[in-house]
């Protein structure tokens, strides 16, 4: 869904589509939370999150959020979010933003359609800039920390070539986890 305008009234939302047709989403109790799935295919226990939207008035809730796949954040249907997993309240995020601002800032980063990037512009970014001002990633901190610890260990093999290695992979997982501890 292609947004290129929005108007939030007291209980929704008319979306205005590039297409020149609108859609409404009704607000919920669960307007503006911070949700997630587990991400597929990883062996780190990444999560996706996204902000929930609302529902349509056939029913179908919707959520706000960056993905890969999507190449920049999109508003679209939980089933499509969910990935046929379950869908849950994010805990790793303290909103201070309320829920209607969330939902705004979410909506302001479908019209300014920047790219999907894994270190700067990911779904955990997207999610805590909305809830909170400030662009981070948890999950990228916690891999670049074991990113970390992994090259330090390299530090003692013997070999020359895995010392280096090692120092590499530390100066990279750590300026990973430093620039999101640093943006919180």
């Amino acid at each position: 869904m292609k947004i290129k305008s929005y108007h939030i009234f007291e209980k929704g939302v008319t979306i205005y589509l590039t297409n020149n047709t609108s859609h409404y989403i009704q607000f919920n109790q669960l307007s503006g939370k911070i949700i997630c799935r587990k991400k597929g295919n990883t062996i780190l226990g990444v999560d996706h999150t996204g902000i929930y939207f609302g529902k349509d008035s056939s029913g179908v809730e919707w959520v706000i959020h960056n993905h890969i796949m999507n190449k920049k954040t999109v508003a679209e249907p939980i089933y499509n979010f969910s990935n046929g997993q379950e869908v849950y309240e994010y805990q790793e995020v303290k909103p201070t933003n309320n829920w209607r601002t969330i939902i705004e800032e979410g909506l302001k980063f479908i019209i300014a359609g920047e790219p999907y990037t894994a270190l700067f512009n990911n779904c955990q970014h997207v999610v805590t800039k909305a809830a909170t001002t400030k662009s981070y990633s948890p999950d990228l901190t916690k891999i670049g920390g074991t990113v970390m610890l992994a090259g330090s260990t390299a530090l003692l093999s013997k070999s020359k070539t895995v010392r280096k290695i090692g120092y590499a992979t530390m100066f990279i997982g750590g300026g990973i986890a430093l620039y999101n501890a640093l943006n919180r």
